[in-house]
């Protein structure tokens, strides 16, 4: 189950992050703490598979 919410994090900031970078990129300031968030939370994740 983490697995998959993981693999859903990292498709979804990946996906955003490219489109945003060409297509929005002006427009994306409000967006931008929201994606940086995911992607913390995205790197936690992948330090408690670590740990574990």
């Amino acid at each position: 189950m983490l697995l998959m919410i993981d693999f859903i994090i990292s498709f979804i900031t990946y996906r955003t992050h490219y489109n945003l970078a060409i297509f929005y990129h002006p427009c994306a300031s409000p967006f931008l703490s929201l994606l940086y968030s995911l992607d913390f939370l995205h790197l936690h994740l992948l330090e408690f598979y670590n740990i574990l």
